[in-house]
């Protein structure tokens, strides 16, 4: 899209509006694509629309926005969008609305971001703008930020293939079967905020920044989001099936054999390595720190 010269005051009410016509249904795409844009004309907000793209460069992109005085930024698709949007948005004084298009939705869900896109439109201009946390991953030399989640070991495994047949791709069946039953579990040694040792064996340990992740499993109190803290589920005595419906189905924090605990930052070593997913992106295996972090940008939430 060609890009609009903008005078100050012009810049105070311009939007990047970045959609990802491949999320959720993607038939709908068109239509929703004018609803949203409808709805920034009708709240007289001046805007520019990207496309998302497997190729694309959001960060090039994000910058170039913020270098010609543009503070705003619209997206619309599902939590892998939001969570890449965020994840090159860090760093800059930015606000960010979420207007979610994808299948589960976690982090809209999360903040109370309606579902319906006019809704959520509405919000974008009424809502709340909140500074929330993110997770700062370091494994050697190499630094990723989470928005959502990132999970170590057989979820990490399993999530892709699951992810498929939740989306109707049943033919990846056999490999979510096949990762099932290679994955074995593994012991580990964390250490929680320079202070305590945990040490065990676990199928996965999952560190989430939001309070609802996966399929609306939920994971930590409503304001998980902004308290500062990361919120730790490591899970030993599940079987692997078991563990496995928690990356596909909803439920809630009482199962007594996860042990659940906040902090600030962990370091992780697992023996043998296993994967590690942060936000639906693979990561290097081996030692890895994570650190709860404030984001530089703020976020519109439907908290009061």
């Amino acid at each position: 899209m060609h890009k609009m010269e903008l005078s100050g005051p012009q810049l105070q009410k311009m939007t990047k509006l970045i959609f990802n016509p491949y999320s959720g249904n993607r038939k709908q795409s068109a239509e929703q694509l004018m609803e949203v844009e409808s709805g920034l004309q009708q709240s007289g907000s001046l805007f520019e629309t990207y496309f998302t793209e497997p190729d694309g460069n959001l960060g090039e992109m994000i910058h170039d926005a913020f270098i010609r005085g543009i503070r705003r930024f619209t997206v619309c698709g599902g939590d892998g969008t939001v969570s890449s949007v965020a994840r090159e948005l860090n760093g800059y004084g930015a606000i960010l609305n979420i207007i979610p298009k994808g299948t589960q939705n976690n982090i809209a869900y999360s903040l109370k971001i309606p579902f319906d896109l006019d809704s959520a439109m509405r919000l974008s201009n009424s809502g709340q703008a909140e500074t929330v946390d993110i997770g700062l991953l370091t494994s050697g030399k190499k630094y990723f930020s989470f928005l959502e989640v990132c999970s170590i070991g057989l979820i990490s495994s399993v999530f892709s293939s699951a992810d498929a047949i939740q989306h109707g791709n049943f033919l990846r069946i056999s490999d979510f079967i096949s990762k099932l039953a290679k994955t074995k579990p593994a012991q580990f040694h964390m250490l929680v905020d320079d202070k305590y040792q945990l040490n065990g064996t676990a199928y996965c340990i999952v560190v989430s920044s939001m309070p609802y992740i996966f399929r609306h499993y939920e994971v930590g109190p409503a304001h998980a989001y902004r308290d500062g803290l990361l919120d730790v589920s490591v899970f030993t005595d599940m079987t692997k099936l078991d563990l496995a419906g928690c990356a596909i189905k909803i439920n809630s924090l009482e199962d007594e054999r996860i042990q659940r605990f906040c902090s600030k930052k962990i370091e992780l070593d697992t023996f043998p390595d296993l994967p590690v997913m942060a936000d639906g992106v693979d990561l290097d295996l081996g030692h890895i720190k994570i650190e709860a972090q404030r984001s530089s940008f703020q976020v519109i939430t439907g908290y009061k």
